[in-house]
Formats: C-alpha cells, structure tokens, sequence
C-alpha cells in the first residue's frame, strides 16, 4: 500500500500573474483515507517545460490528510506536482497563468478502499472522477471493475468511492 493521491480543494476560477492564492489539498493513501503516522515533508511543486520550479510547502490543517499552501506564480504553463512524503509525486494538472488550473483524472488503479473507516465530518475530500485514460500503475494496485462510473458518485458523505 505504498501509494497516495492528491486531491485539490475546489480552486480559484481564475489565476493571474503575481497574483497569491490559497490552495487546499488532500494526500489520502490509497486514494481513499488520510496515511497513519508521520509520511514526511507535503508540498505542491509548479514546474514549467524550461525547468523552472516554485514549491510550496504544506500545512497540515486540522483534519487528517488536510493541508494548504500560498502560492503566488508568474506567467506561465506550470505542471503541478504534489509532494507526498514517504509517497512517490502525484501529477495533479496543469496550470496556465494567466488562466486556470487543469485537474487530472485519477487513474482508477489508485483508488483502493481497504476498509479504512472515514475520520471525516462536514469538511472531507472533493471527488475527482476516476479515469481509466489516465494509467498509472500502483504497485499491487488491482484494476477497477467499475472504472468511472464507480468513482463519479460519492456516498453520501461525499469521500472518495471504491474503485478497486
């Protein structure tokens, strides 16, 4: 189970040039629970194609797997990468500044309920649809039956679905 994804909370619509902004993220092993014990140093990463990189460290907020970060970036088409610990870096999208901000899809295979209960109450992790498109191999990772369409609802807690 040595795999995380990173979900972004809802972000800016737009994002301009010099311009901060808080993003909220969620580093959730499995794709589905926040990891136990202390995973090491999360961070979201901005590089451009001519390797320029910007990291923003992350704050743990108050519940479990929860963090934010400022960031402010110049102009530019930036990969967003987070940095999960002990985890290998997730690919979250893409940002265009001026612009918006392009999620990914999370391949299917890196969303495991292992039965992990959810610790969270009325603030818990966006769901991003699960995509088959999109393949990163986790190791020991079984591919889904459901593929997306086991991921676009959440149950009524709204956590992350059972993909695998």
């Amino acid at each position: 189970g040595g795999w995380a994804v990173t979900y972004l909370d809802p972000p800016p619509s737009r994002f301009d040039s010099g311009t901060s902004y808080t993003l909220g993220f969620w580093v959730l092993q499995h794709g589905t629970h926040p990891p136990r014990g202390e995973v090491g140093p999360i961070a979201l990463r901005f590089v451009r194609a001519d390797g320029t990189s910007r990291r923003f460290a992350g704050t743990a907020l108050r519940e479990e797997g929860h963090h934010a970060t400022s960031v402010a970036l110049p102009e530019g088409v930036w990969r967003v990468v987070a940095e999960q610990g002990l985890f290998q870096p997730y690919e979250v999208g893409t940002l265009t500044v001026p612009g918006s901000l392009t999620i990914n899809p999370v391949p299917p295979e890196l969303v495991r309920d292992i039965g992990v209960p959810a610790p969270w109450g009325a603030i818990r992790p966006p769901v991003v649809p699960v995509s088959a498109a999109r393949s990163t191999e986790a190791p020991g990772a079984a591919r889904s039956p459901g593929g997306a369409e086991a991921a676009e609802g959440a149950g009524a807690s709204g956590a992350p679905v059972d993909a695998g």
